[in-house]
């Protein structure tokens, strides 16, 4: 395996050349690169797309089939977790637990978006936040993963990360978390 180190991003075509080869890779599989060299995706790039596509992550549904599929709700939240802080992490669940037990769970719609390092909430090794991720999940809370961050932590580590079975991936966590705002959903960082 390909050791990737955070210096081979530093540079900002090599970032342009994972972001496009990650996009590729992610979210329109059947997109073929053009002959061209400064167009080709680097050998880190592709590595770390083959990787991310070999992961089989599955992909959020858009903010418009969100919003349908909860048509009568009360109130709408996009709660957003890019916090280094590991007790932000907790904290952004247990304000969703405050949220779901003050409106029910079928009168709330809630999704919580981790981008940066607030991706490590959705991380599964060795998560103590799983099994209330799960319960979470189980109530209907959405949980979105920023596959921009995805793509930083598989370079990092040198493998895709395992993430909890509750996570969707999403194109970039702070463009979900704008589309969110836009559709109507209230935003916090708590």
């Amino acid at each position: 395996m390909m050791n990737l180190s955070p210096a081979c991003l530093k540079h900002p075509t090599r970032k342009t050349r994972l972001a496009a080869a990650l996009c590729a890779v992610l979210f329109a599989p059947s997109l073929t690169w053009a002959a061209t060299p400064t167009e080709q995706p680097t050998a880190q790039a592709a590595h770390i797309a083959a990787l991310i596509k070999e992961a089989h992550y599955p992909q959020a549904q858009s903010v418009e089939e969100a919003k349908a599929a909860h048509a009568d709700v009360l109130a709408r939240y996009a709660l957003q977790i890019s916090d280094v802080n590991p007790d932000r992490r907790g904290e952004v669940l247990h304000v969703a637990e405050h949220i779901l037990k003050h409106y029910g769970k079928d009168k709330v719609d809630i999704e919580i978006v981790a981008f940066g390092p607030g991706i490590k909430l959705l991380m599964a090794n060795d998560n103590p936040l799983a099994p209330l991720i799960e319960k979470l999940s189980a109530q209907g809370v959405r949980f979105s993963a920023c596959g921009n961050a995805v793509g930083h932590m598989t370079s990092v580590l040198g493998y895709a990360p395992k993430l909890v079975p509750a996570a969707r991936i999403v194109p970039a966590g702070i463009v979900r978390v704008h589309d969110l705002a836009v559709a109507g959903y209230f935003l916090d960082k708590p």
